[in-house]
């Protein structure tokens, strides 16, 4: 092995639900609780804090919801001009709105995000009608304000602890705990059916990467560089990395 290579990763997370009426937004909190749609979307919080790096988007189903006064004027997806029916902040059916920072609350613990009323502080929020789909993303820098989160990593190849097959679709890369802990760190890769293998193989490749001198190898940035190397090289087709630092 190869002593001086660094491994880095980047994460990135998506989730996606129809919704109903309800200003709340269940997400999976961690590996334990598999929640396919979100993609095991982690834990917000970073090491006991309730920073959170998203964008929460939502697009209307009907002419039905409300958005309220500070809240995006463009499309998120479009970039058009929002139609504002009927005179008012009423999107129209297949408009995708933008949700600023404060027009939401992350739970730290419980993985829930409660969407602000159109007409509450600041009008930041939006008024969920039944059907409306809301989208949450989650990458560094993505959020309006509202702090990093743990969605990077970068960790010496020494570090690593194991490899280990959490389903068909995900595997999980430990590492030493940064903290000193005897909590490994972890990153969890979202990947194609039945690529455990292969993300061995890659990792061990990236482990001994030539030439020697020490590298900063980038294993998966999803949203700024889909296409890396290492998982073109044996086709992983990584969709999303959520990374979870020891406490």
């Amino acid at each position: 092995m190869n002593k001086t290579n660094y491994l880095k990763f980047m994460g990135y997370r998506y989730f996606k639900v129809t919704q109903g009426a309800d200003q709340t937004v269940q997400l999976a909190k961690d590996d334990t609780k598999t929640n396919a749609a979100a993609l095991n979307f982690g834990e917000f919080a970073l090491l006991g804090t309730t920073g959170a790096d998203i964008q929460v988007v939502v697009t209307a189903a009907a002419a039905a919801g409300l958005r309220g006064a500070n809240t995006a004027t463009t499309d998120f997806y479009t970039g058009a001009a929002l139609a504002n029916l009927t005179g008012t902040l009423t999107p129209a059916a297949g408009e995708s709105v933008l949700i600023p920072s404060g027009g939401y609350a992350v739970g730290a613990t419980n993985g829930i995000i409660t969407i602000e009323a159109s007409g509450g502080t600041g009008g930041d929020g939006y008024d969920l009608a039944s059907g409306d789909i809301v989208e949450v993303y989650a990458y560094y820098n993505a959020g309006t304000g509202s702090g990093n989160q743990h969605d990077g990593l970068v960790v010496p190849a020494t570090s690593l602890t194991g490899i280990d097959p959490i389903s068909d679709v995900t595997t999980r890369i430990s590492f030493k705990s940064a903290l000193g802990t005897q909590v490994d760190d972890t990153v969890l890769l979202i990947h194609g059916a039945n690529k455990y293998k292969d993300v061995c193989k890659m990792i061990a490749a990236a482990c001994n990467a030539h030439p020697h001198g020490g590298q900063l190898i980038t294993i998966c940035d999803v949203y700024n560089g889909p296409s890396l190397p290492l998982v073109d090289q044996f086709d992983l087709g990584v969709i999303g990395t959520n990374i979870y630092y020891a406490a």
